[in-house]
């Protein structure tokens, strides 16, 4: 776990707010590599094995996990699209949450990675966080 995740995730727990856990990899076989991206509401950074593991704080206005999750892949798109990497090949997986749900050790984190990885694909936002 990237230690800037973690120091994020303990300042955020005590401020009960919505965020959503996301884990972003390349589809085996892509010639590419994930960095880290720019963005105010994206708190992100390199796993070991590859992956970029990132915290969305929801922003207001975005008030359930149906938008939070469009939001987020649209700024994940985004920002991803600045590395010139071949968004076909992204893969995600998402959990939302309260910050005050995220455990100090890697409980949250394993949840996050048992979930199915599925494309990025843009979103298409009724309304724009």
């Amino acid at each position: 776990m990237p230690a800037s995740i973690l120091d994020s995730l303990r300042r955020l727990r005590g401020l009960h707010v919505r965020l959503s856990l996301c884990c972003v990899r390349l589809r085996q076989g892509c010639d590419g590599r994930l960095a880290v991206i720019d963005d105010p509401y994206l708190i992100a950074g390199p796993s070991r094995d590859g992956a970029l593991l990132v915290v969305f704080i929801h922003p207001p206005g975005v008030n359930d996990d149906a938008l939070a999750e469009q939001v987020l892949s649209q700024r994940l798109l985004d920002a991803l699209s600045r590395q010139k990497l071949p968004l076909w090949a992204l893969r995600y997986s998402c959990w939302h949450c309260d910050a005050a749900a995220v455990d100090e050790g890697t409980g949250s984190f394993d949840l996050l990675l048992s979930q199915p990885l599925q494309p990025l694909r843009p979103a298409k936002l009724g309304r724009t966080a």
